[in-house]
């Protein structure tokens, strides 16, 4: 188990349950990092310093490099709520290149940042979420495709932020629609890119066991949930206002080695034509060995951000090996 470091007391652990091992792993960091252009809208705990961007800036950069307080460090960073691109990526880093796509109609959007000399971008796509009559949303999905540079094998990223809004059934049926889309273009990208193996993570907006949750695990493991057998007691905690304080878990990491199961797909033929290759590539699975853990009410000391947190949310982790399977 890694700990923070003594200045950030309670900052961050982390929870290994395989061995440590040399075997290639994508360590991905996913953090709605809380758009600078929002914090205007927060009550009294977001009162200044603690929302002032030359105060926030700092702590950003240390849960950007958790290897910096003994964490392992990410090779790939996904953010939700990011408005001030060239500012992260002077936080995250020159060892890391970064695409962002900003919402349609907001100042935020997301970014995806790689640390170059373990991965190679070979393509990248965005899309704007739809609803069940197929009507855009301002909402979006990333999708990148890397190939990781010492073993060859290539895994598709994704990071989304969904409709936010909770306690309102309309908003939670959208996310479930929204869900059901970005599965479609899943699906549709594992037999484009000729890889099964998918990380999706971001801001889901909404709780374990809600529709939009229901719908993910049909198709995805959780990787908290995976290795600590549930998921976090809550990744955003805030307070609006003077009296309403909100808390949830909104924020996973899901993961998959399979295909997609969405409507008859489209592209069976150039699938078949790359048979031999594909059998070979999918012969490959996503294994979770590490995660990181929330820490506590009583550890956050309070609504957040405060302290060393510069968010109201709080960034997650998972490690992910390569593990080489049977293909029966």
């Amino acid at each position: 188990v890694c700990l923070g470091i003594s200045e950030m007391e309670n900052f961050s652990t982390f929870a290994p349950l395989s061995p440590a091992c040399e075997q290639p792993s994508i360590r991905l960091l996913s953090y709605n990092i809380l758009a600078d252009c929002y914090t205007v809208d927060y009550g009294a705990f977001s009162r200044p310093p603690h929302k002032e961007w030359t105060v926030r800036a700092p702590k950003l950069q240390r849960e950007f490099q958790p290897h910096t307080y003994g964490g392992p460090k990410p090779n790939v960073i996904c953010l939700t709520e990011c408005d001030r691109f060239d500012d992260v990526s002077g936080l995250i880093g020159e060892d890391y290149s970064g695409v962002w796509e900003k919402k349609s109609s907001s100042y935020d959007g997301c970014a995806v940042f790689f640390l170059k000399e373990e991965l190679t971008l070979v393509d990248n796509k965005r899309h704007n979420l739809k609803n069940h009559k197929g009507q855009y949303t301002n909402q979006l999905i990333q999708i990148m495709l890397f190939k990781h540079n010492v073993s060859g094998w290539l895994v598709i990223v994704a990071v989304t932020h969904l409709k936010a809004g909770q306690h309102n059934t309309q908003l939670e049926q959208l996310r479930k629609e929204q869900v059901h889309f970005l599965t479609e273009k899943l699906q549709h990208y594992q037999n484009e890119f000729n890889c099964n193996r998918i990380i999706v993570c971001g801001d889901f907006n909404d709780n374990p066991g809600t529709p939009m949750y229901e719908s993910m695990v049909e198709n995805f493991h959780s990787c908290h949930k995976q290795l600590l057998g549930k998921e976090p007691d809550r990744t955003f905690y805030a307070k609006f206002g003077d009296h309403l304080l909100e808390e949830g878990t909104y924020d996973f990491i899901f993961y998959t080695s399979n295909k997609l199961q969405t409507p008859q797909q489209t592209e069976q033929n150039e699938t078949q034509k790359k048979e031999k290759q594909e059998e070979e590539q999918q012969s490959v699975h996503l294994h979770p060995v590490n995660c990181r853990l929330m820490p506590t009410v009583e550890e956050l000391g309070g609504p957040i951000p405060h302290g060393p947190h510069p968010s109201d949310h709080l960034a997650i982790y998972g490690e992910f090996q390569f593990k080489k399977v049977a293909i029966t």
